[in-house]
């Protein structure tokens, strides 16, 4: 599935390449850092119309979610910025360093 995954190897989102090949295609090799995968498909299954409608819901819900977490982090992100340029904020890196920790 695109979102999941090769224990061990690669996600879904590092494969997605493989979405776009027929079965049997090879696709093609993919640095995973100091390793390299090349993988063959397999098998292909097509997406099944009724259980899209059993999932939209579900799925509508978690799209609008992530949608809001990041309308959320552009507007934290403009107001601390905003507040750093007027003075109104002021981080201290060296309280936060032992914050949490019992002196």
């Amino acid at each position: 599935a695109r979102d999941g995954s090769i224990s061990g190897a690669a996600s879904g989102k590092q494969l997605s390449a493989a979405f776009n090949l027929k079965q049997g295609d090879v696709g093609p090799p993919l640095n995973l850092g100091q390793n390299w995968l090349v993988y063959r498909v397999r098998e292909k299954v097509q997406a099944d119309p009724a259980n899209f409608e059993a999932q939209k819901k579900q799925l509508t819900a978690e799209l609008l979610q992530s949608k809001r977490e990041v309308g959320f982090e552009a507007f934290r992100s403009a107001l601390s910025d905003r507040l750093l340029k007027e003075g109104k904020l002021k981080l201290m890196p060296e309280k936060l360093k032992t914050f949490g920790r019992l002196t």
